[in-house]
């Protein structure tokens, strides 16, 4: 590619997509801007032209990922009624981005992230507002809105940070139980809890 191709801000565009693209084969710890420079057939300090330091790409790809995994979730909330299955899909849309973004989703939670609060308030938000839905239709005794909302959240999380380990079927194999069962049985779990 030649360096023409960049003219008028088609650089920084074409930094984002390689940052993405490289995220996703070697991790964050890995990344450089000297490959995505040599990669993207420019000199080597192009990048820096756009983003200071690999800090602020990072701050960059993390507002990406959540702009998509919140605009995944909330377009499987919408699809639906009821708000056991609005928690059961948001859920599913979540883990799918874990699965399908694994270094994007490591990167979003990592120390890297200087506005963790952001994000986090972003996706408690999803959750809080799912499981005060379901609390209109009566009091709970033993439940928070807020507890419901961080307990859901939090379940889901950690399925998704074990279904991203590179030893799942290990892992699977060990507790007899496939990630797609456990995912079903957390929902009933949901669904009782909140219920009640």
């Amino acid at each position: 590619m030649s360096r023409k191709q960049y003219h008028h801000g088609n650089l920084k565009q074409a930094i984002i997509k390689e940052s993405l693209l490289q995220l996703n084969l070697v991790g964050a710890d890995e990344l450089s801007f000297r490959t995505i420079a040599k990669n993207l057939g420019v000199v080597s300090s192009a990048p820096y032209n756009h983003f200071h330091s690999k800090r602020q790409l990072f701050s960059h790809l993390i507002d990406i990922g959540t702009e998509i995994l919140l605009k995944k979730m909330n377009e499987e909330k919408l699809k639906r009624q009821l708000p056991s299955e609005q928690l059961f899909y948001s859920a599913r849309a979540y883990l799918k981005f874990s699965l399908e973004e694994k270094e994007l989703f490591i990167l979003m939670f990592s120390k890297n992230n200087q506005d963790i609060k952001k994000l986090t308030d972003a996706i408690s938000s999803q959750f809080l507002d799912i499981v005060k839905e379901k609390f209109k239709d009566g009091r709970r005794m033993r439940v928070t809105e807020k507890g419901a909302a961080m307990t859901a959240w939090a379940m889901v999380h950690g399925l998704a940070k074990l279904v991203s380990n590179d030893n799942l079927e290990a892992i699977e194999k060990n507790v007899e139980l496939k990630f797609e069962e456990i995912f079903n049985q957390m929902s009933a779990i949901w669904g009782k809890g909140v219920a009640n």
